[in-house]
């Protein structure tokens, strides 16, 4: 079941495939500012691939992930085809997965449809992230990440709390990231 904004959240990694401008930082810097702005975050939900080698990349950041005392959880799709947003939503409850964080490329979700972005939002009480300011005109609370220099909060996140909390953990930022 989703909870509201104020309640604790827990943060899930959707991972593209082929994402080739994403580093090895950028998951640490979007990890980073999700357990600052949401301390009791904890589960990582990845989905990424089955057809990719971005596996064998999760496997080794997980490592590092769990030294943040962050669980993560390997959820593999099928990128060959066009994954439907109600088919995400329900991974993402079954995985008891409540936030989300989209990196760049957007091959496993075609980028034909901002509503479909609305569904895996569970009504605006997803709090969702990315690496790609692009990702903010689609739903996403915030981007970090090379091309955003720095953190960028979406104009959607009105409330006052959940923008003070990510401007924050921006703030936290360890100087390379900004």
């Amino acid at each position: 079941m989703l909870r509201p904004l104020h309640a604790p959240l827990t943060a899930a990694l959707l991972a593209f495939a082929s994402a080739p401008l994403a580093q090895a930082g950028d998951y640490d810097q979007a990890l980073f500012v999700l357990s600052r702005a949401f301390p009791e975050a904890r589960v990582i939900g990845v989905f990424y691939d089955q057809n990719a080698t971005l596996l064998n990349r999760l496997e080794f950041e997980g490592s590092t992930f769990k030294d943040l005392g962050l669980d993560i959880k390997l959820i593999p799709l099928d990128g060959s085809k066009k994954v439907q947003p109600e088919t995400v939503r329900k991974l993402c409850m079954q995985a008891r997965v409540q936030a989300v964080l989209f990196m760049e490329d957007d091959s496993l979700i075609k980028p034909g449809s901002p509503a479909a972005i609305t569904i895996i939002q569970g009504a605006g009480r997803i709090p969702m992230a990315a690496i790609h300011a692009s990702w903010l005109d689609k739903g996403a609370w915030f981007a970090v990440g090379p091309q955003t220099k720095g953190l960028q909060i979406a104009a959607k996140v009105d409330k006052p709390e959940t923008r003070e909390a990510l401007r924050r953990a921006g703030e936290a930022l360890p100087k390379e990231a900004k």
